[in-house]
């Protein structure tokens, strides 16, 4: 049995914070991937990176995934030394 949750497979890129609605992120998209959309080069300029929707950030999710699982670890161990300290 895990303990915490596991990252295993991604389906895509989550948008970028701040990008909206679904009609936003849309909206993100198809700036991104249209050479000539009017708007792309201030899409790009705010995103501050080429923005690839079909590839998950693994290293990012894996990095925040560690971090939940390292709390949880550290929440469990006060809670049973809280625990013995009461009993």
């Amino acid at each position: 049995m895990l303990e915490h949750p596991r990252y295993i497979d991604g389906g895509g890129r989550a948008p970028p914070e701040d990008v909206g609605v679904l009609t936003g992120f849309e909206n993100f998209l198809e700036a991104m991937v249209d050479p000539d959309h009017e708007e792309r080069d201030a899409v790009k300029l705010w995103c501050g990176m080429l923005f690839e929707s079909e590839i998950p950030d693994e290293d990012t999710i894996r990095t925040c995934m560690a971090k939940l699982a390292r709390r949880r670890t550290l929440g469990k161990a006060a809670l049973a030394k809280t625990r013995n300290q009461i009993n």
